[in-house]
């Protein structure tokens, strides 16, 4: 290719990545408070904490951004190193500015690690360049040759891990953050006298935050509750932010940034968390009581907020409540049942006459202890004493017997404990008989002829299925309807029921009840 052709090129790509370049935002380095500086580069920001002994990043943003910012605080601050790194965000375009800063330590949530992995998986599959780094490719090829980045952005070349002088996506993808120091709860940074906290109650990813002391700053990153006017969860369990709300209000201080930069005072933190507390409370309440959704969000205990651009997303909210909660409940339960007792081939084998089965009347009581769809139902029940015999041409036998049981069922149902259900039951039976009766020896003289009365105690092993179905009729009582089948594992002399169905009515009481 002659050496003007090839001039020209590399020309038009350079002042082609220039554009793209002067097209993006250039980032920007303000003081928000003595020592706080808010990194801002477009919509996106992050925050420096700069003291005597060193400098605290906190989402690094971009790689150029990093770059930028690496030579901005080696211009304003010489001599003062970058110590720490802390990711709140395992978006490429807020954590590949980490390779700016090779020497520094990396801090972010237990979670990250992964987070990041599949960020960087993401954009490998895709194999579509990130933004940040798309600006540089001038001829939209989807890699990013030196021509097009050794000038604009030299960080860059720490991408270039084979250094064939091309940045693949696959390559550009490994620039995303890595945690080296993790933390759930929080943890404290230290930069010579001064402390950083990075506090996250309820131990969620989302919701890390990072607070300065001294300076009265709290950093709040992308937590969902504060990405737009109105209040949402996203993805984040109701539960752990009500519980970072809480936390975090016990904390000093006055202003709260977050990641696109916006600043607002302790107030407005009050009055979001106020709102919280008042939409979980209702909630609560609401769900126990067996409204519905649409019952919900209009309860009058939140008129208050109607209209406000935080309650703009109440349904919303209310719904993510419903979702999320758990209910264990210990209850008493009692039912009057009638019980069908199947013919016992098997008892009637070596008789020509031969009466098993029929109806009784009897009862069930247990304790059931509930925990969201599971639960566990300690069941006993008895019966009418009944009477069998069996005719034969040596032996014949009458006797009266009175079963009783005892049972562990495990429980699958709903959730909500106000709401009309069917649950489903199973688990191993202990089978007790109670039997009296006399004997009759035919074609034979005493001692091994004749009456021969006995009276005897058996026990045998069985298996329990059945469901519940239950009727609420406040928050503490409920009528229900137990249907259960008893199966007997093996035959038994003298146990002529081997099959058996109970069903009925009774109610339930609640004893105590918790929700999460």
């Amino acid at each position: 290719m002659p050496r003007c052709l090839t001039s020209t090129i590399v020309c038009v790509a350079l002042l082609c990545a220039r554009t793209a370049l002067a097209q993006r935002a250039e980032p920007s380095l303000k003081q928000v408070r003595d020592g706080v500086y808010l990194i801002q580069e477009g919509d996106q920001a992050g925050v420096v904490y700069v003291t005597p002994e060193g400098i605290l990043v906190v989402d690094p943003l971009s790689a150029t951004a990093g770059h930028w910012l690496a030579g901005e605080l080696a211009l304003r601050f010489p001599g003062r190193s970058v110590r720490f790194v802390v990711h709140l965000s395992h978006l490429f375009e807020r954590s590949a500015g980490e390779i700016a800063f090779p020497k520094a330590a990396t801090v972010g949530h237990v979670d990250f690690n992964d987070h990041a992995s599949d960020t960087a998986k993401a954009i490998g599959n895709g194999q579509v360049l990130p933004p940040s780094l798309a600006a540089f490719d001038a001829n939209r090829d989807q890699r990013l040759d030196r021509v097009e980045w050794s000038r604009a952005a030299p960080e860059l070349s720490a991408a270039d891990t084979n250094q064939d002088g091309t940045i693949t996506v696959n390559e550009a993808a490994r620039l995303t953050g890595r945690a080296n120091t993790r933390f759930r709860n929080g943890t404290t940074l230290a930069l010579g006298t001064k402390r950083v906290q990075i506090v996250n109650p309820g131990g969620s990813y989302s919701t890390a935050a990072v607070l300065f002391p001294d300076e009265r700053v709290l950093y709040i990153g992308s937590n969902p509750a504060f990405t737009s006017t109105a209040f949402v969860f996203a993805d984040v369990s109701p539960h752990d932010m009500l519980a970072w709300l809480r936390g975090v209000a016990r904390l000093p201080f006055d202003t709260v940034v977050t990641d696109r930069g916006e600043s607002f005072s302790r107030d407005r933190f009050d009055s979001l968390n106020q709102y919280a507390e008042a939409l979980s409370s209702a909630a609560r309440s609401a769900y126990l009581a067996g409204r519905s959704l649409a019952q919900t969000s209009s309860d009058p205990a939140m008129q208050k907020y109607a209209g406000s651009p935080l309650d703009s997303q109440r349904s919303a909210s209310f719904n993510a409540w419903f979702r999320s909660f758990h209910v264990s409940r210990l209850e008493l339960q009692g039912a009057g049942v009638a019980q069908w007792m199947a013919p016992n081939a098997e008892f009637c084998a070596e008789y020509f006459n031969c009466e098993t089965g029929g109806v009784i009347a009897g009862g069930i009581g247990g304790i059931r202890f509930v925990r969201s769809r599971l639960g566990l139902v300690l069941e006993g029940s008895s019966g009418q004493q009944f009477v069998a015999f069996g005719e034969g041409g040596f032996q014949s036998e009458a006797f009266a017997q009175r079963i009783s049981r005892g049972s562990v069922l495990f429980r699958f149902g709903p959730k909500r404990p106000t709401d009309k259900s069917v649950e489903l039951l199973a688990g191993p039976t202990l089978v007790f008989a109670q039997t009296s009766g006399v004997t009759i020896t035919k074609l034979a003289t005493a001692p091994i002829g004749g009456r021969h009365l006995f009276d005897e105690h058996q026990t045998a092993g069985a298996l329990t299925g059945g469901v519940n179905l239950v009727l609420p009729v406040s928050s503490r009582w409920a009528f229900y309807f137990p249907i259960r089948a008893n199966w007997l594992l093996k035959s038994q002399p003298r146990m002529p029921v081997r099959f058996d169905v109970q069903a009925g009515l009774g109610l339930s009481l609640r004893i105590s009840q918790s929700v999460r």
